[in-house]
């Protein structure tokens, strides 16, 4: 079981922390470019929690499912940490504002996209950090 505060069916862009890192490499590396600037990303297709839940099933071979928590919880366990009032109510706010379709504005380009899938990640990150227990 894996929880988080968003409508179970409501789809977002995933991205792989690896396709961000290589990206910022990039940048880094493009001496070219000067100023200030974003980079969107977005990975090859947008997911619900449940499409998450579904694909981690899979790959893992054992079921897994989705909880939602609401954001009091969420606010309550980030206090539990010792995160501070301030903080937590900005990690809140954007729980909400995700929630509300803050994610949906990311336009899938060939230079937002990348090509990481969600299957791949579990597959070669999420399924060695788990049998690593």
């Amino acid at each position: 079981m894996f929880s988080d505060t968003q409508d179970p069916d409501r789809t977002a862009p995933i991205v792989a922390t690896r396709d961000i890192a290589a990206t910022a490499t990039d940048l880094l590396l493009d001496h070219s470019w000067s100023g200030v600037g974003s980079v969107p990303l977005v990975g090859p297709q947008d997911l619900s929690q449940n499409d998450l839940a579904r694909i981690m099933s899979e790959v893992l071979g054992t079921p897994v499912r989705y909880e939602r928590t609401s954001l009091e919880s969420f606010g309550a366990r980030l206090r539990g940490f010792g995160i501070g009032d301030a903080h937590v109510q900005g990690l809140v706010d954007m729980m909400r504002a995700k929630d509300a379709g803050l994610d949906e504005g990311i336009e899938r380009t060939a230079d937002a996209s990348r090509q990481t899938t969600f299957a791949e990640w579990c597959e070669t990150v999420l399924k060695p950090a788990l049998s690593r227990n």
